[in-house]
């Protein structure tokens, strides 16, 4: 099986075919959350994208082994657990807990291993021991920093100068500006575990290196995280395991795009985070994918209210679309005799898909091309001059190419009823109303009607549709749909 799919890789800056480093497998490890605090809308991108990479590579017929971690011990997860007067293990297994629960609820699929740092300790202490054996670290007063003068490739993912680079992490003891901590001396009453070193934890960058070649071996197909990691967290990791392997630590580097709020980068450090409970307080899961998914995946997304709103509209007409051809098909017994009306937009469903997948993993274009076909199924589903054999056959068909798409990208897969009544009961309680009160005004309309008084049943038809309700007038009464 030879690959088709071309990706973007950070580390050489240029789109290049996909070569597995072993034959009809796919290795894939993204960074996961640090569980100080609910996860958000950042986040959420992050996994979405990383699950349908991992579901597409399974569609084209890999075997993927993929990993996302939980950092569940951290600087910010002390000093939380500080704050609310919270066992530090206790916080974090809370929102490890918190974080797997947001993730399925967007429908995210579990990853094929997800380890947590506090797990893997040993590992990570012989891994520093390594790095200090070959001289590419060393042990100052219980702490453990990483030489980055003994990588001369560091810089080679952030095509920086070794000059320009700093590293934040504080100590006393740096050789050089640019090193970093491997392993933390304890503070006084400060969870800790014992070492060579006296008592400590692992630094960030360590856990990543560890986990990957843990699990997935020296060298990995795809390391994936968001833009922000590449500098330093990626950069690390890469001098850190290379300088053990000798070997190429990842082939493809894949980095999705920041979100964005008001043009800033969204961050629990800048307080204008958006949790993903919060977001699905407002929107229904395939609401939030398609957004995401809307977009190239290297590409910042500026959530706005706006956004979203178009996005539930655009996401209702495809479903209620979906509901027609469910009804239709449902309510006739579907046969072999017929003539299949849509087999060339039915084939060019997958044709189209896989082409838009191929190169670069172009989600927005799918999304695009599947507007389209919605708008021709709309079409087709209204012509009088169809009869419904041939329309039964032609969807049908049709219904099966479909398919193929959205069980990768995890949107339009639900049963249409369910999520239309979903839709609504979401509707009905974020504008704070009833279907009683919507049937009570139905009603006030009709008598007004009845009456002559034209004036008054505009102008609640009008009242219902500025808070999101449309009316449909049939010759069996009224209904009442939402957008």
């Amino acid at each position: 099986m030879e690959s088709q799919i071309k990706i973007y890789s950070s580390l050489t800056r240029k789109i290049e075919k996909f070569t597995p480093l072993k034959k009809g497998e796919l290795s894939m490890y993204a960074c996961g959350v640090t569980t100080y605090d609910d996860a958000h809308l950042g986040h959420a991108r992050q996994s979405i994208f990383f699950d349908v990479v991992r579901r597409y590579f399974e569609y084209a017929g890999f075997k993927v082994n993929y990993v996302r971690n939980y950092t569940d011990i951290d600087d910010k997860i002390i000093d939380r657990s500080n704050k609310l007067g919270r066992d530090p293990f206790e916080l974090s297994d809370f929102y490890v807990k918190k974080t797997a629960q947001d993730l399925l609820s967007l429908k995210v699929d579990k990853a094929t291993f997800e380890p947590k740092v506090t797990d893997n300790i040993d590992e990570i202490i012989t891994f520093i021991k390594d790095l200090i054996k070959i001289g590419s670290a060393y042990v100052a007063d219980g702490e453990v920093l990483f030489d980055v003068y003994s990588f001369p490739d560091y810089g080679k993912l952030s095509k920086s100068k070794l000059d320009e680079l700093i590293n934040s992490d504080s100590s006393d003891y740096k050789k050089h500006p640019q090193d970093f901590s491997l392993w933390k001396k304890a503070k006084l009453d400060e969870l800790s575990w014992t070492s060579p070193w006296g008592a400590g934890r692992p630094g960030w960058h360590i856990e990543c290196s560890v986990l990957a070649r843990k699990y997935l071996g020296d060298s990995i197909d795809i390391h994936g995280g968001g833009t922000d990691l590449i500098f330093p967290h990626h950069e690390n990791e890469i001098a850190q395991t290379e300088s053990i392997t000798k070997s190429q630590f990842a082939t493809y580097w894949l980095h999705n795009g920041l979100v964005m709020v008001d043009g800033k980068k969204m961050s629990k450090s800048l307080g204008n985070f958006i949790t993903i409970n919060q977001a699905l307080e407002k929107y229904l899961p395939d609401i939030i994918r398609f957004v995401i998914l809307s977009f190239q995946f290297s590409s910042p997304i500026d959530f706005t209210e706006e956004l979203f709103e178009i996005a539930g509209k655009r996401v209702y007409y495809f479903y209620n679309t979906l509901f027609s051809i469910r009804r239709l098909l449902q309510s006739n017994k579907s046969t072999d005799f017929g003539n299949n009306l849509l087999k060339e937009l039915s084939d060019n469903i997958v044709v189209n898909f896989e082409s838009a997948m191929n190169d670069n993993l172009n989600t927005a274009l799918v999304i695009s091309q599947l507007s389209l076909i919605f708008q021709e199924l709309n079409r087709f589903l209204k012509d009088s001059k169809v009869n419904n054999q041939d329309k039964i056959v032609s969807l049908n068909y049709l219904m099966n190419k479909l398919e193929k798409v959205t069980k990768v990208l995890k949107i339009f897969d639900e049963i249409p009823e369910e999520y239309i009544n979903s839709a609504k009961k979401h509707f009905l309680r974020i504008k704070n109303l009833t279907s009683e009160e919507i049937e009570d005004k139905i009603l006030l309309r009709k008598k007004a009607k009845e009456e002559g008084n034209y004036s008054l049943s505009d102008s609640i038809r009008q009242e219902l549709r500025d808070t999101g309700v449309e009316l449909h007038d049939t010759s069996k009464g009224t209904d009442w749909d939402i957008f």
